[in-house]
């Protein structure tokens, strides 16, 4: 309830969800064009909404300021208690949440498009107690490095990652979620932050050299991806934290984009290194998902 005081004290904040009320004597209202009147024996029982209403309540009285805001209601009319509890039960247990990737394509998109101050609505959400937005930062840039991946014809991602609402005829062809590879990006776009921190399509180009480079010391993985979990959730979390250190033996302390060459010379190198044996990661047996030792 404090919390949501809070947040509708600031700024054009609104209560994002209806209040449900029951009024279970309809002989008892009385309607007007635009008011509704109850006797005065008559209550409106809150049925869904109570923390939302003692939140309003606190704000009332908490010395915040505010303006006036509209609060949106449904009313209903169930004679019971227990039918109220039966409407609780359907109103909370039946629907469905967002999937939150694609409420991170929804908001990369609208940046892409320039319809949104990142920054600003980051602070203004900040004071009203909330850091959805903050917290969504470095996956919309992940997820602006993921489009790029995704419609380049010469990127080795390309039309590989599903994205959320597809359909099933144009996602099952499709090897990992977008949400997987977002995920997985975070602790790169991190690496590069506290560099040069590049924009997305360098960050992408970073990966399409990388990849292709894999794709080539490893090429069975990449003619086979579903029978190995290299270019799934286990892989790209691995490679995409590790790519900063193989970055730095292949080239040296250099965040710019690599060759091709460098980066398979320096991966056949490492190879090397970690000899023939089942926990070698440059092998694609290791990601086999059958046989292999990342796929058991």
């Amino acid at each position: 309830a404090e919390a949501f005081a809070k947040f509708i004290a600031y700024g054009d904040k609104f209560s994002p969800a209806s209040i449900l009320l029951n009024i279970r004597n309809i002989n008892n209202v009385k309607l007007e064009k635009d008011k509704i009147s109850l006797t005065d024996d008559e209550y409106l029982w809150v049925v869904d909404g109570q923390h939302r209403l003692e939140g309003i309540k606190m704000l009332f009285g908490s010395g915040l300021e505010y303006e006036d805001m509209d609060i949106p209601v449904i009313m209903v009319n169930l004679k019971s208690k227990f039918e109220e509890a039966i409407l609780f039960a359907v109103f909370n247990k039946t629907q469905t949440g967002v999937r939150y990737d694609l409420v991170e394509q929804i908001l990369a998109e609208q940046i892409k498009r320039g319809n949104a101050d990142v920054e600003s609505l980051v602070n203004e959400y900040n004071k009203a107690g909330t850091k959805i937005l903050k917290e969504l930062q470095p996956h919309l840039k992940a997820i602006e490095v993921i489009n790029i991946l995704s419609d380049d014809k010469n990127s080795p991602w390309y039309n590989l990652i599903k994205f959320p609402n597809e359909q099933n005829k144009i996602s099952e062809k499709k090897i990992i979620r977008l949400r997987s590879f977002s995920s997985s990006l975070e602790p790169l776009i991190d690496y590069f932050k506290r560099g040069s921190n590049p924009d997305a399509k360098t960050i992408a180009k970073h990966l399409m050299v990388f990849w292709d480079a894999l794709k080539e010391i490893m090429p069975e993985a990449f003619n086979d991806p579903k029978s190995y979990v290299l270019q799934k959730s286990t892989g790209v979390t691995v490679l995409h934290t590790v790519y900063p250190k193989i970055l730095i033996a292949a080239v040296g302390e250099n965040t710019s984009i690599p060759k091709k060459e460098e980066l398979v010379d320096g991966l056949k190198k490492i190879r090397d290194f970690l000899g023939d044996n089942d926990e070698n990661f440059l092998f694609s047996e290791y990601w086999n998902a059958k046989t292999g030792r990342a796929g058991l």
